[in-house]
């Protein structure tokens, strides 16, 4: 699994651009641990959180190590915020590809 993500982030392009290259983060716990933790409990946001904090620790005290973040779902605008970034630097993209700053629901960028 972790590699068909791997090949479809290096996959994706729109208009000539792609992704720049850089790590990719995971969750190491297992599909069924993912999924229940997703899906029966209903908080993807729980790794996601962990995994960023983890992200942040490195950097302090000299900065915030992230300045804007895309997601495409509240949970993720909640992870963003529970890490500092400013709610002007948060967007959520919809399913039409186009961007949008926190939750709101008007696009406002086109990806």
């Amino acid at each position: 699994m972790a590699d068909l993500t791997k090949w479809y982030l290096q996959w994706v392009s729109e208009g000539g651009c792609s992704l720049p290259k850089g790590p990719i983060l995971l969750s190491p716990s297992s599909l069924f641990s993912a999924l229940h933790r997703e899906v029966i409990e209903k908080k993807p946001e729980v790794f996601k959180v962990a995994c960023l904090s983890d992200i942040q620790q490195l950097f302090l005290p000299h900065g915030q190590p992230f300045y804007a973040a895309f997601g495409n779902r509240p949970n993720d605008v909640f992870a963003y915020r529970q890490v500092g970034l400013l709610e002007s630097r948060i967007f959520t993209v919809n399913p039409p590809g186009r961007a949008h700053p926190g939750a709101h629901e008007e696009p406002q960028v086109h990806v």
